[in-house]
């Protein structure tokens, strides 16, 4: 996938979950307001609150999902 497609509207699920993975990393990793990643993502910040919420809601299953291997295995490159 594209940073194109990432960044884009489409709501296909892969691009959707590495959508909400890259601003879950961007806020963690950063600094940055929701707003400023809102801007990145052509979003407001209640659309990165809601990805937030999502990838929290997932960490907090007692079961691997692949949002959470995905995760695990970006956090040890970053």
């Amino acid at each position: 996938m594209t940073t194109d497609e990432v960044l884009g509207r489409c709501r296909k699920q892969e691009l959707v979950k590495a959508r909400f993975i890259a601003i879950y990393f961007i806020r963690n990793k950063t600094e940055f307001t929701l707003k400023t990643i809102g801007r990145m993502f052509k979003r407001d910040h209640a659309s990165i609150i809601h990805a937030l919420k999502t990838i929290r809601q997932v960490q907090s299953l007692h079961y691997e999902t692949d949002i959470m291997v995905d995760l695990k295995k970006l956090s040890n490159i970053i």
